[in-house]
């Protein structure tokens, strides 16, 4: 029995091995013919077949999952709003787009067991080291704070190389470990509070959840359901789907060492501060537009090399990124998720102001029940939207001027100051 197991497995790993050889192999005649141009337009479309509505919400995911593939552009991406919006769905279909010995897909993670789980044990230097380079990691919930601690030099690219001591308790003595190389992050979190120094080191994103995008989800939900086999079958067969699986699985082999941009730099300049009120984190904003930019010509690379092989970004691809970007600066600004920034704006901010400023959290929680269709329980409103608000300097609370018993929620005098570009 043990043999034949043996055998079995053996028979496994060269099934495997023979899979790995032919895709690279695959890979490299696709690297050499080569794609033409493909627009962002035309990704979103590909991808709205299993992904509803979200437009700019996919785009962004897509961008940062294929910025691993950058040499050292990768970004870092936070979905977050409430459970059963699609934070988590949008990440993983994206993620099907990607060779699977790139993804990794994590639960919640403690601020060792990270460390404890992956990586190579050196025994001659005592050293674990973990491989983060060209990688896509998926949090499919919000990891503990430490942990984020521990990951921010690489979030922020400080060192390409970072030592960390990590106690283990199991065998109760401190492990050095060696984290290597730079990672595409995605964390899909339902808690909206996240501290500031997480927070610019992360593009936010949140699901569309309005009544028409909820129904294509239950449409498309239902459609995969019934017609599992066939449905499964017409997504796979997609010739725009498949062709752009070949191009990312080309991108990676192309193992590209250097992106350059192309552009003026006082066009760049100009174009980004243009209406902003400059703080002193747009000198990492400015990189994520610039991160975004590289990817977007890696995507095109076919047709961004020069004479020399070199590839270089152009200012149709910085126009592309800045206007994504545009579409989400607000709440970045505000190190808010567009959730938390959307629901101040349609719910809490006409009350407020038909009420001379504030209003109480049973009436948020009726108004947002009429806005969105669906309740929300008074423990959230209090513990995360709330908060979240305060954080970003839209409201504060005080006692209600008509009865001190009570605490309401006020409008701030600077609200009005936030404006989307």
């Amino acid at each position: 029995m043990d043999i034949n197991k043996t055998i079995s497995r053996l028979e496994e790993v060269a099934k495997e091995y023979d899979r790995t050889v032919t895709e690279e192999l695959e890979a490299e005649a696709e690297l050499k013919r080569g794609f033409g141009e493909i627009t962002m337009e035309e990704i979103a479309q590909i991808l709205s077949a299993t992904i509803k509505a979200d437009d700019t919400n996919k785009k962004l995911t897509f961008l940062a999952q294929l910025s691993a593939f950058t040499p050292e552009s990768q970004l870092n991406l936070a979905s977050n709003s409430p459970s059963s919006t699609g934070k988590s769905y949008i990440s993983l279909e994206v993620s099907k787009l990607f060779p699977e010995d790139s993804v990794m897909k994590l639960g919640y993670a403690s601020p060792t067991s990270f460390f404890h789980e992956f990586g190579e044990y050196n025994k001659e230097t005592h050293m674990k080291t973990i491989d983060l380079e060209r990688k896509i990691i998926i949090f499919l919930d919000l990891p503990h704070p430490k942990l984020l601690e521990r990951l921010r030099p690489i979030l922020s690219h400080d060192q390409k190389e970072i030592e960390s001591k990590i106690t283990n308790s199991r065998k109760q003595r401190t492990e050095r470990i060696l984290m290597r190389g730079y990672s595409a992050f995605i964390f899909c979190s339902a808690n909206p509070k996240m501290d500031e120094q997480e927070a610019t080191r992360f593009i936010l994103t949140s699901p569309d959840i309005d009544s028409e995008k909820i129904k294509s989800a239950v449409i498309l939900k239902a459609k995969k359901e019934i017609q599992n086999n066939s449905f499964k079958e017409e997504i796979d067969s997609s010739p725009g789907r498949q062709e752009l699986i070949k191009r990312i699985r080309a991108i990676r082999r192309a193992n590209i060492k250097e992106i350059t941009i192309d552009i003026d730099t006082s066009h760049i300049v100009e174009s980004f501060i243009k209406k902003r009120r400059l703080q002193p984190r747009h000198t990492r904003d400015i990189n994520k537009v610039l991160s975004l930019t590289k990817t977007i010509a890696l995507l095109n690379l076919w047709t961004r090399q020069d004479e020399e092989g070199k590839l270089k970004a152009t200012a149709d691809d910085f126009k592309v990124a800045l206007g994504l970007w545009n579409k989400i600066s607000e709440a970045q600004e505000l190190n808010i998720s567009p959730f938390c920034l959307e629901v101040f704006k349609k719910v809490f901010k006409p009350i407020a102001e038909e009420a001379k400023g504030f209003a109480a959290r049973e009436e948020i929680a009726r108004k947002y029940s009429e806005v969105y269709g669906r309740n929300i329980s008074d423990w959230y409103l209090k513990k995360n939207i709330i908060p979240s608000w305060e954080n970003a300097g839209l409201t504060y609370t005080e006692s209600d001027p008509l009865d001190r018993r009570k605490k309401v929620i006020f409008l701030s005098e600077g609200s009005n100051n936030h404006k989307t570009i």
